[in-house]
């Protein structure tokens, strides 16, 4: 059989085309394997990360770490023997919290086994959520051992005891604001106030006070008047070597403005001495606070922060006041009598 030279070369240029698609064929096939590999591979990572994001609240807890080191680790507010040991994450969350950002906080507190009862919360745009789960704690009761509650407002009150150490209290409550007086009857008492919903979110030391710490010693005599704006009163609601709650009574048509400025003086010899400060940088805020007529206007101060823990004595508080609607800008004196035994 004779088969020319031009026949020869269609032939292989046949044999060469059919070649190269077989090799393009199996380079399609494996690129393509290797596409749909790595779509599943995203579709496995999506899928991960959609359940991560979709766990719930309790799931959060309780994949949480048993220990405090651990959990200082995994960025939660850890609370020992009444003190909290990081120094400035949870403090700033807390700030976020405050001003309705949507952030969340991770609480743990410790029983006296060594068990962490865990806490979250969060603001979800509308409302305050609070988790807590006791499932760790041996002593807690299986159908208590785990809540979650809705609430308006989240509110961080202080409070200070006999010996000038301060607390620090995260509450929840569909109350706008919690007074200092109802604080205090829910700190002194367990029980809350005035038929309010309190949820204790968290509470330790927030400052011990030093013993060491310098005592407030009399300097110059306070000479000006005292109580001589008739209509307008102050008087004590409660009162400790630390702190206070007073208020402010207007039963006249003005309108009275005091700020956060005070004077603390102590009565030797027949008269009346205003009290050294016992830290060098103090200040007062830059806040102004109207007595509306016949509205009794609270307001609390901690001393012991500028002035230490009272001895026992004979003190007085002094604000200034003024008419802030008045033609003259005329500051009058409002002063109210306490005794330290």
């Amino acid at each position: 059989m004779h088969i020319n030279i031009k026949s020869k070369k269609l032939f292989s240029i046949l044999i060469l085309l059919i070649c190269l698609s077989t090799i393009y064929y199996i380079a399609s096939v494996s690129s393509n394997t290797l596409n749909i590999a790595e779509e599943n591979d995203c579709l496995e990572n999506t899928k991960a990360t959609k359940n991560s994001n979709e766990m719930t609240i309790r799931e959060k807890l309780e994949a949480l770490p048993n220990d405090s080191a651990s959990l200082l680790e995994k960025d939660v507010m850890v609370i020992l023997h009444g003190k909290k040991l990081d120094e400035f994450w949870s403090s700033q969350n807390l700030i976020d919290l405050t001003h309705k950002v949507q952030k969340e906080l991770y609480v743990a507190q410790f029983t006296i086994e060594g068990d962490a009862i865990l806490t979250y919360l969060t603001y979800d745009g509308e409302k305050y959520i609070v988790a807590r789960d006791r499932s760790r704690d041996k002593y807690a009761n299986a159908d208590d051992s785990y809540e979650e509650k809705c609430y308006e407002y989240l509110d961080v009150c202080n409070y200070v005891d006999e010996k000038g150490n301060e607390y620090r209290y995260i509450l929840l409550t569909n109350t706008e604001r919690i007074s200092r007086r109802q604080l205090e009857v829910y700190r002194d008492t367990g029980s809350t106030p005035e038929n309010i919903d309190i949820y204790r979110v968290a509470d330790y030391m927030s400052r011990e006070m030093d013993e060491n710490a310098p005592k407030a010693v009399p300097t110059s005599v306070f000479e000006e008047e005292v109580n001589v704006l008739e209509g307008v009163s102050m008087h004590f609601v409660s009162y400790k070597p630390t702190c206070a709650i007073l208020e402010i009574l207007n039963t006249t048509d003005m309108n009275i403005l005091y700020g956060e400025y005070y004077d603390l003086q102590v009565l030797q010899d027949d008269k009346w001495y205003s009290l050294s400060y016992v830290i060098d940088n103090w200040g007062f805020p830059a806040i102004g606070f109207y007595a509306q007529k016949n509205i009794p206007s609270e307001w609390s101060v901690i001393w012991s922060r500028f002035h230490g823990v009272l001895a026992p004595g004979h003190y007085r508080l002094v604000k200034s006041v003024h008419d802030d609607a008045g033609i003259d800008d005329t500051k009058y004196y409002l002063a109210a009598e306490f005794t330290i035994e």
